[in-house]
């Protein structure tokens, strides 16, 4: 029995600043949320959708109890973050590559007492998985970027907007 569990994609992000160098670091909801709910001392799972070449960025979750259960995917998620100037709130994040919708077939089985759905953008949850989730009796928290981050399906960039889905959600 977990605490918690965390569901969503791991991601790679690169930042770009306004000035400085460049750099690629390991980022998500999942991976910060999941970190520090077990710094605390619950008892935490994450569920995962990302390539196994990156598995390396499960390892500081594997260091503190986490138990992981990774969902293979071709391609583990990466962001692109540029900064337009020095003030960290202009920026232009831009969806590289996606590991994919999470499908209810795919979710191992499990107990915990919350299932926090902690996606960073709309390409990893749909309606359908919320209400599965719930219907098998889930009690469900989430991150509402997993839902008003919306992806341009040609350019990747992303746009924050209200959800179509909102009400259901």
């Amino acid at each position: 029995m977990f605490d918690i569990v965390f569901i969503g994609h791991m991601c790679l992000d690169e930042i770009v600043p306004f000035r400085g160098a460049r750099m690629i670091a390991p980022g998500s909801a999942v991976l910060c949320g999941a970190m520090a709910a077990a710094r605390v001392g619950k008892k935490v799972a994450v569920i995962t959708k990302m390539a196994e070449k990156d598995r390396h960025i499960l390892e500081p979750l594997t260091r503190l109890g986490v138990t992981t259960f990774v969902i293979p995917s071709e391609t583990t998620t990466y962001m692109k973050v540029l900064y337009k100037s020095e003030n960290v709130d202009e920026r232009e994040l831009i969806q590289v590559k996606n590991a994919g919708l999470f499908e209810i077939a795919e979710i191992p089985g499990f107990r915990s007492t919350y299932v926090h759905l902690a996606g960073i953008s709309d390409r990893e949850f749909t309606l359908e998985f919320v209400e599965s989730m719930k219907r098998a009796g889930h009690t469900l928290t989430l991150d509402i970027q997993s839902f008003v981050r919306q992806v341009d399906p040609v350019t990747g960039r992303i746009a924050f907007q209200d959800v179509p889905s909102g009400t259901e959600v």
